[in-house]
């Protein structure tokens, strides 16, 4: 992600939208279409029960982690610790 540490507000910055995300070369993109969701293969005790057909694989861990800051600008009475965007629930 460009620029993280100022969109999770690790770091002050005047103007982030000012700043565009760089390009990235073709051969750096994962295509969705090749992505395998594994919480399907997962075991009730957290192990992977998954054999990877052969080939080169990159594993992404989608996750959080809490940022330690209270979400602002916000009035008041809607100011508390900043939330999980990544929780669909």
């Amino acid at each position: 992600m460009n620029r993280v540490e100022e969109k999770a507000a690790f770091a002050t910055l005047e103007d982030l939208y000012g700043l565009p995300t760089p390009t990235v070369d073709a051969r750096s993109v994962i295509l969705v279409k090749g992505v395998i969701d594994l919480i399907t293969k997962m075991r009730p005790d957290g192990r992977l029960d998954w054999t990877p057909p052969e080939g080169r694989w990159t594993v992404l861990r989608m996750g959080y982690f809490l940022t330690g800051i209270t979400n602002h600008p916000a009035p008041p009475e809607a100011t508390g610790p900043e939330v999980d965007k990544l929780n669909h629930g």
